[in-house]
């Protein structure tokens, strides 16, 4: 459940990246889950606002029950679910960034929003527990959480088909189901091919347990597309659909204005 809230939240990133939603890798770990974050300031902040629960009024924002602490052996940022022994390592983000962002964010909120990041690691809020386990009203049955969690331990895939230059991704399962739409969008001009990233999505030892049917449109030029259905068994089976295409130029050029550096290395990886 934990590293679905993580998913749901970062999935659609505040500010441009390089790597896909920030996240370079993600490394499976005895107990829990390593992503090795893009140390840029921009994603820092995205980090931030996305995971950081907060309480406005009785509203959460952010990951309900995170709470941040540091492994004292290397000063490591982990994110943990309170009352649990569940864990997020956070990688590649210096103490000072971290700290520098969460200053800002902290003087930004309103007041009277209250910090739950900064609350006890080892007690919930009520207004946290509600959202937590997101807990359908039609029934007494807890929503499925293992493929959004499953899709931010395959993170770095999302660049298999070749390097992207935006991913977006949310969910549209409602309550009784996971499944994910993700929106993976290239430069002008570049070569994509799914079949690589479906393999890895799929593949038989690694891969999710999800049958694939794929939908392509080539146009003329640059205007290629392709629709990619991944489906597990049953008519309220979890599923996850990829959408590939190309940027408009225009689009991609305002991009390239505003973060070159971004946009210069996500060419240079292609």
């Amino acid at each position: 459940m934990f590293e679905w809230w993580v998913n749901h939240r970062c999935a659609w990133p505040e500010n441009f990246t390089i790597a896909p939603f920030g996240f370079a890798s993600a490394i499976p770990t005895p107990g829990g889950l390593t992503l090795f974050a893009e140390d840029q300031p921009a994603n820092v902040r995205s980090l931030i606002m996305a995971l950081l629960p907060a309480l406005f009024e009785d509203q959460v924002d952010g990951v309900p029950g995170l709470r941040v602490s540091r492994d004292p052996r290397n000063c490591t940022l982990v994110l943990r679910l309170a009352q649990t022994a569940t864990y997020v390592t956070l990688r590649g983000i210096s103490a000072a960034a971290w700290k520098s962002a969460v200053k800002e964010w902290r003087e930004d909120l309103k007041d009277g929003v209250v910090h739950l990041w900064e609350t006890s690691p080892t007690e919930v809020t009520h207004e946290e527990r509600k959202l937590m386990a997101w807990f359908p009203i039609t029934t007494d049955r807890e929503r499925p959480h293992w493929l959004g969690s499953a899709l931010l331990r395959r993170t770095h895939v999302f660049t298999a088909a070749s390097w992207p230059v935006n991913v977006t991704g949310w969910i549209t399962g409602g309550d009784l189901v996971d499944r994910w739409k993700y929106e993976i969008e290239f430069v002008p001009g570049q070569r994509f091919d799914h079949r690589p990233l479906v393999s890895l999505l799929t593949d038989p030892l690694v891969g999710l347990p999800l049958t694939p049917k794929v939908a392509c449109w080539r146009g003329n030029g640059e205007d290629n597309s392709c629709n990619v259905r991944l489906i597990g068994e049953g008519e309220t089976s979890n599923a996850v659909q990829l959408l590939l295409r190309h940027t408009e130029a225009e689009i991609v050029a305002d991009w390239e204005a505003r973060w070159p550096h971004q946009v210069g290395a996500i060419r240079a990886a292609w």
